[in-house]
Parts: C-alpha cells; sequence; structure tokens
C-alpha cells in the first residue's frame, strides 16, 4: 500500500510539472502587478458560476451524465454528481494551491479567506472533460479567469486568462519495469475526470505563481 501511495505522488507531480501556461492580460488592469511588491501572503478563492462544460452549461452537463450513468448502473449517476461538487470544494484547490506554492516557494503564499490585503480569485471558465479509459486518455482542458482583488475595496486591480490548460495523470517512462507499473496506475487514475481537471488547475497554478512572483518581488537600492 505504501508503495502504491508513493506511486500516486510521483504520478500527479510528473504530471503538474510538465504543463506550462501562458496569462492573457486584460489591458485595463496593472498586469505588471505593481501593487503586489513586497507582499507576502494574499488569500485565494475559487468560482465555478456560469461555466460551461463540454460546451453545455453545468446544470445540462450533469444531468446528461446523472441519466446516462444510472440508466447503466442504478445510482452511479447520482454519485458522479455528488463527487462533481465534492471536488470543486477540496480537491481541485489543492491541486491549484500545491503547485502555487512549490514554483512560489516563500516569495508568495496563498490562504483562502479574507484576512489579506489582496485576494486571488481563480474562476473555472469553461471545461472540457477528455477521456480517460483503459486504452484511451485524452487531457482534459480548461480555461480560467484570474483576478487580483483588492479586499477592502472590492475593486479588481488585475484580470487575465489563461486558455486550454491540458490536465492528464502521466507516468514517467524511463523507469524500467516501475514505470509500466505507474503507466496502469496513470491509466487507472485517468478514469475518474476529476484527476483529469485536477491537472488544469496544477497547470493554472504554477503559471500565476511564475508570473506572481515575476513582478512582486521589492525593488533593490542601487549602490552608489
Amino acid at each position: 500500500m505504501k508503495k502504491l501511495s508513493f506511486l500516486f505522488i510521483v504520478l500527479c507531480i510528473s504530471a503538474a510539472s510538465s504543463l506550462a501556461q501562458t496569462i492573457l492580460w486584460d489591458s485595463a488592469g496593472d498586469k505588471r502587478l505593481t501593487f503586489l511588491q513586497g507582499i507576502k501572503h494574499m488569500n485565494v478563492e475559487y468560482q465555478f458560476d456560469g461555466v460551461l462544460v463540454n460546451g453545455k452549461t453545468e446544470s445540462e452537463f450533469l444531468e446528461n451524465r446523472q441519466e446516462e450513468f444510472n440508466e447503466k448502473k442504478d445510482g452511479r449517476g447520482d454519485n458522479f454528481v455528488q463527487h462533481w461538487q465534492d471536488v470543486k470544494a477540496k480537491r481541485y484547490p489543492e491541486h491549484f494551491e500545491k503547485s502555487f506554492k512549490k514554483t512560489g516557494k516563500k516569495n508568495m503564499k496563498i490562504a483562502p479567506g479574507n484576512d489579506q490585503q489582496f485576494k486571488l480569485v481563480v474562476k473555472l471558465v469553461k471545461a472540457k472533460t477528455g477521456e480517460g479509459t483503459y486504452v484511451k486518455n485524452v487531457p482534459a482542458t480548461a480555461d480560467f479567469e484570474i483576478s487580483f482583488v483588492d479586499i477592502a475595496s472590492g475593486k479588481v486591480l488585475a484580470k487575465g486568462r489563461i486558455l486550454n490548460a491540458k490536465g492528464i495523470v502521466k507516468a514517467k517512462s524511463n523507469l524500467g519495469n516501475q514505470g509500466q507499473i505507474m503507466r496502469v496506475v496513470a491509466r487507472t487514475m485517468n478514469t475518474d475526470v476529476a484527476n483529469r481537471i485536477a491537472q488544469c488547475y496544477d497547470a493554472a497554478g504554477t503559471a500565476v505563481a511564475k508570473y506572481v512572483i515575476r513582478y512582486n518581488k521589492e525593488k533593490k537600492k542601487s549602490k552608489r
């Protein structure tokens, strides 16, 4: 069991680290994030309202999946809907924050709440679930809206978009027999759509952290 848990950890890390994304910033905001210079802590919030899933509203998507899966096995569709809601509250935030922390390190830390000066709002705008079977894997993709908000005034200081973030669990291919086992585990993990979408949050967390630490450092005083 310990070996299997280790494989899961390695798989998640390798999948997240292999994905890089660009942020497209709205021209009206402060895309250089000058308001974050010297700031070391931010709050973070996750939003899902109005999200389109596979080209449909979230409610339409869940209705269809619930009906389709319940026809195949009684209760399977109901479980899918419950699982879909559960991962939005826990798994997706965990993946985003873990990747942000890994990249941001001590330069910037994020946590839920409203006790800091600024808040990072991560909104899922559009998602395609991809496909995960034991013979075929198609990555999930996601579009995110990223906003930096002054908590006291509610003013949006900067807003950008991450488009087509890809998410799929991959196994390392250079580990011999162990690598073969990991590929089997990866295929198993990819049968859960939540694991594929979670990798999109990994990619987004890394991209945002890289951009933030690029601009939030205090300017060094020039030597005379």
